[in-house]
């Protein structure tokens, strides 16, 4: 088997594993809409403290060794995980076990967001943030809009001073 390196901006569908190779952050920020990445990357750039993130495509953590490779090397030394699941637990059952089980051990929180505006018990159910954070991470991302990034990425900043 072999790895190939993940390519910024591009969707591969096929089941081949990637290699993120990203170095740890405080935050990993995983969805699969790229406008979403783009988004959070472009304000980001523009605030005076931004969040130490790593932004990371789902598109790119489908294949197993993909997931197990990411835990390792960027997730295991983070202080707050939030995954947008666009399809609920069955559509990325393996990485939600595998992300669940290693932050619940090390004591890291888990976000799991559904990916639009319809609520998702059992994601809700599998995150360990308390629900007025869960609420408003889900509020800023659902309204959109960089002004509303720009609330995300200051209220995650709020949540790990606390």
């Amino acid at each position: 088997m072999h790895l190939l390196a993940a390519k910024p901006g591009s969707i591969d569908e096929d089941t081949e594993p990637y290699d993120l190779n990203q170095c740890p952050g405080d935050v990993i920020f995983i969805s699969s809409a790229d406008s979403e990445l783009t988004a959070i990357s472009e304000v980001r750039s523009e605030m005076d403290s931004p969040p130490d993130i790593r932004l990371a495509s789902l598109n790119h953590l489908q294949h197993p060794l993909s997931i197990d490779l990411h835990l390792n090397q960027t997730v295991s030394s983070s202080k707050l995980v939030i995954v947008r699941v666009l399809g609920g637990v069955g559509y990325w059952q393996y990485g939600i076990e595998q992300y669940s089980y290693l932050l619940k051990e090390n004591c890291i929180p888990l976000v799991l967001l559904p990916g639009d505006d319809k609520p998702d018990p059992e994601l809700r159910r599998l995150s360990t943030i308390e629900d007025e954070h869960y609420d408003a991470l889900w509020s800023y991302l659902v309204e959109g809009g960089l002004t509303n990034i720009r609330y995300f990425l200051e209220y995650t900043n709020s949540i790990l001073k606390k």
